[in-house]
């Protein structure tokens, strides 16, 4: 510092200068489900039967705010 006639510097810290932050985080979830069941005889024997299907969809935003 001496050698190039520096008296004096500033130095600072990057968290400190950037203030409060905040995160905003929003998350929506869609669902559906359908389900059925039955029951039928063919050529004399019973059957039975089931299904189910479903459907989820999740949205998620996050988000940290500038001045």
């Amino acid at each position: 510092m001496t050698a190039n006639h520096i008296s004096s510097f500033t130095l600072g810290s990057f968290n400190g200068d950037m203030g409060y932050l905040q995160g905003i985080n929003q998350r929506a979830m869609k669902r559906a489900i359908l389900g059925a069941e039955g029951k039928f005889n063919l050529i004399s024997t019973d059957w039975k039967w089931e299904t189910f299907a479903g459907y989820d969809e999740m949205d998620i935003t996050s988000k940290t705010p500038g001045d």
